[in-house]
């Protein structure tokens, strides 16, 4: 028979080993919550990819026949999928002559953050645009697309830089 302190001993070493089976299950429990989450996540964003791709031309030029425009698109996928609940659209009507250029862009552009988190913004934006000497549609986005990468250096973005340029001719 055993004496008291050795079932002590004993009954302690039996609850620190039941406390440790429980803490292995429960974290084992969590990761595989975190990892169907992940997964999940994962999906979302690849969909969304997708559906905001098929949206872009990714033939260029889309329309050789037309020769009155041209037109280019460009997308960085997200890292994170957003919603846009509750967002309000107005229609918009204009009329575009020849050597007018029309840019286009998602909040992704605008959004960019560097690592102090300051936003790349509208003004920077605009100013990219403005002293573009080009209007060559793919030769703008690629400019605006630069000017966000020297901006943002190293931070990891999480949003997608969607933009497309049409340059009336």
């Amino acid at each position: 028979m055993l004496d008291n302190k050795k079932a002590l001993r004993l009954r302690l070493l039996a609850d620190n080993v039941k406390s440790l089976a429980d803490g292995v299950t429960s974290y084992m429990t969590n990761l595989k919550n975190v990892t169907a989450e992940r997964e999940r996540i994962g999906t979302e964003l690849d969909l969304a990819t997708k559906i905001q791709a098929s949206m872009l031309p990714n033939i260029f030029p889309p329309f050789p026949e037309r020769t009155e425009f041209d037109i280019y698109a460009t997308m960085t996928p997200a890292k994170e999928v957003g919603g846009m609940d509750g967002m309000r659209y107005k229609d918009y009507e204009l009329t575009l002559e020849k050597g007018d250029v029309l840019f286009l862009h998602t909040d992704g552009v605008a959004e960019a953050t560097n690592a102090a988190n300051e936003l790349f913004g509208t003004d920077r934006l605009l100013a990219v645009l403005n002293n573009s000497s080009t209007s060559d549609p793919k030769t703008l986005l690629e400019n605006v697309k630069s000017a966000v990468d020297e901006f943002v250096g190293e931070a990891e973005q999480f949003d997608d830089l969607t933009m497309l340029s049409v340059t009336m001719r």
